[in-house]
């Protein structure tokens, strides 16, 4: 896409200047014929990806970030909406058949300031471009390298533009070529289809891109536009390159709900020879009738004619993106108890805490942790209403507020993480409130995470010296990594149980804390007869992911453990009292 945006920023700068030079130039016809060229077999591509995502996906991943996605593709602001989500690589944007609308939704938006800027400034278009250039360059390096926001820098206008710009400024500067010498313009093309090789091979997605690092392949592409008269040109004017030059955009458009497709299906992000050769023959023959039947065709329409059909095509892409989720629900739903969290939600990511249980009773004790932590909460809120007992509850995602947890690097999840550090005054100020501390934790975060070890040990040292009591949950087990919904296909049993991943060395850890601190307790909810033949129990789901049980399996669980688990607080509760007596 950098090399794109090279050359689009080249050749359609060179049109626009060249119009204006000649007073042929209007604002509506280049904005209507770069519509007619984008728009009409983007659409055809959306509604193919909807018509195909509604039968291939989930109810639960349709109406979500699916949904959510075509809906800004649908107007050309889908990088707004993928700068706020996961790296371009994360497991479901990897999945997402819209991702690469992140592109187009790109090149409209510049190409709707590009003649603006080049019709106001033309008397002083070089010296503006090369300063729009620096400007844009150092907001890219700012964001990548100090705010190391890396994520909504990949998928922004600002940060792209000076791709595009480099295209203009070859445009300005060497019109007529870089050289007039044969020989220096051999040297120039092969050593910049070099460096875009070297490109190719050495850049990773875990660089910081785009930062300063889009400047050496922008640069080399730019040489290759401007030396047309090199030793390659007949390698590029071939029959073969041609060809695939025509079907480049279709083959855009096509190559990436493929592969999402692929992906989702199989549950991988790899392929493999089979599957590879698959989506080659696939794209390149969707890509080939596009072109033959919508490009081709538009192109040679009367632009009446043209906007009639594209208006016609748009509406429908839009009636589409607007009733399909509700029209999937009638067949596809699953019940929320089985698919979703839905208890807690309020004081979960949020910095405000909740009471649950039975609320007409005082608190007994209050709730902290993470994700594991939010489904455990209809297991306390069942056994709080039986049993007569109120709690307090603050959770957030994949961290625990307390203090001195750190960020873990390949988890992705840094978002989560900051607003862990931002929960952790009001977490702390509400443990003060209370004599019995709950905390639930994804059990393998002990052991990913080193730094959770001394968190909850110091957390612990801090309880013991106000006589308040620390109870670690050991929660339930994850199992081996599956979409589980999207494999069964329901929440009734429809595939196999899944293996329990071993978590010995969470148990030792929480065991070696209990024995160090007299004030900290362990509940084991892995000896309920409701976990042993994960994800279901009595051929009803009771996980809504691999990670996590859903509600009715956290319901199950407090039938099953209720009247075990209340004894158990109470021996607690009784312990603490006659602590703080003596």
């Amino acid at each position: 896409m950098d090399v794109f945006f090279v050359i689009s920023g080249f050749l359609v700068s060179s049109i626009i200047l060249n119009d204006i030079d000649k007073k042929r130039f209007s604002f509506i016809n280049f904005y209507q014929k770069r519509v007619i060229r984008i728009a009409p077999v983007y659409y055809l591509c959306l509604l193919a990806t909807a018509a195909a995502g509604f039968i291939l996906f989930t109810y639960l991943d349709y109406t979500g970030s699916f949904t959510s996605s075509f809906k800004r593709a649908l107007i050309f602001l889908s990088n707004q909406h993928f700068s706020k989500g996961e790296s371009y690589f994360g497991t479901s944007l990897s999945e997402n058949p819209f991702l690469h609308t992140w592109s187009l939704a790109i090149e409209m938006q510049f190409y709707f300031l590009l003649p603006l800027v080049l019709y106001l400034f033309r008397k002083y278009i070089k010296p503006a471009m090369l300063l729009l250039l620096i400007v844009t360059t150092a907001y890219s390096f700012k964001l990548v390298y100090i705010d190391q926001q890396i994520n909504a820098a990949y998928f922004s206008l600002a940060t792209r533009i000076p791709e595009f710009l480099i295209g203009v400024l070859y445009a300005l500067y060497f019109k007529n070529g870089l050289s007039g010498n044969q020989r220096i313009n051999n040297f120039v093309s092969i050593a910049s289809i070099l460096t875009l090789l070297v490109c190719v091979v050495t850049y990773k997605e875990n660089m910081k891109f785009p930062g300063l690092l889009y400047l050496i392949p922008c640069i080399a592409a730019a040489n290759l536009l401007a030396t047309p008269r090199s030793l390659l040109r007949p390698i590029l004017e071939s029959k073969v390159m041609v060809h695939l030059g025509a079907l480049s955009y279709s083959l855009y458009l096509w190559h990436w709900p493929v592969m999402a497709f692929f992906r989702y299906a199989n549950n991988s992000y790899c392929f493999n020879w089979l599957q590879i050769c698959c989506i080659v023959l696939l794209t390149y023959t969707l890509s080939w009738l596009s072109y033959s039947f919508i490009e081709t065709k538009f192109a040679k329409l009367k632009k009446r004619r043209a906007n009639i059909y594209l208006l016609f095509l748009g509406a429908l892409t839009g009636l589409t993106a607007a009733i399909t989720p509700r029209f999937i629900s009638s067949f596809k739903k699953i019940p929320e108890i089985y698919s979703k969290p839905i208890l807690g939600l309020k004081s979960h990511y949020e910095k405000q805490a909740e009471t649950l249980g039975d609320t007409t009773k005082p608190s007994k004790f209050v709730l902290i942790g993470d994700s594991h932590a939010l489904m455990l909460k209809p297991f306390f809120d069942e056994t709080g209403k039986k049993y007569g007992f109120a709690f307090q509850t603050l959770t957030c995602d994949s961290y625990p507020a307390i203090e001195e947890i750190a960020y873990l690097e390949e988890s992705n999840t840094l978002k989560m993480f900051e607003f862990s550090r931002e929960l952790v005054k009001p977490t702390y100020d509400l443990i003060n409130q209370f004599d019995i501390i709950v905390l639930a934790l994804n059990n393998h975060n002990y052991v990913k995470n080193k730094s959770f070890h001394g968190a909850v040990d110091r957390l612990a040292k801090y309880l013991n010296a106000q006589n308040k009591q620390l109870l670690l949950i050991h929660s339930f087990p994850i199992l081996e990594s599956v979409n589980i919904i999207k494999k069964n296909k329901g929440f009734v049993k429809n595939m196999d149980f899944l293996n329990k991943r071993p978590d010995d060395e969470s148990t030792l850890i929480l065991s070696a804390l209990a024995d160090k601190w007299n004030n900290v307790w362990i509940y084991d909810l892995r000896k309920s007869h409701v976990l042993d033949t994960p994800p279901f129990y009595r051929d009803t789901l009771i996980y809504y992911d691999y990670a996590h049980i859903n509600h009715h399996g956290s319901v199950l669980l407090s039938k099953d453990l209720g009247a075990d688990f209340n004894q158990f607080l109470n021996n607690i509760a009784q312990r603490n009292t006659t602590s703080n007596n003596n």
